[in-house]
């Protein structure tokens, strides 16, 4: 699984990003800058989130085509990626 650990990175950098610029946004929800990164970052979460899927495993459930590939999968304490 080659760079699964770089992107799962990604991922969680991108969300902490995104969950930060949320905060921003209650407090700003006209601020047209904070908007266009939020938008920007959802979409970049989102392609490194298929990314990872398509390598490595889905991360939820909801993700999996198949229902018993998410038991089937690697659990986190495992060494998953």
């Amino acid at each position: 699984m080659n760079g699964s650990v770089d992107l799962m990175k990604g991922i969680y950098q991108t969300s902490f990003a995104i969950d930060d610029i949320r905060l921003f946004l209650d407090t700003h929800p006209e601020c047209p800058g904070a908007l266009e990164k939020y938008r920007e970052l959802v979409g970049c979460e989102n392609k490194l989130t298929e990314e990872f899927e398509s390598r490595c495993f889905p991360l939820t459930a909801d993700a999996a085509l198949d229902p018993d590939s998410w038991i089937k999968g690697p659990w986190p304490w495992e060494g998953a990626y």
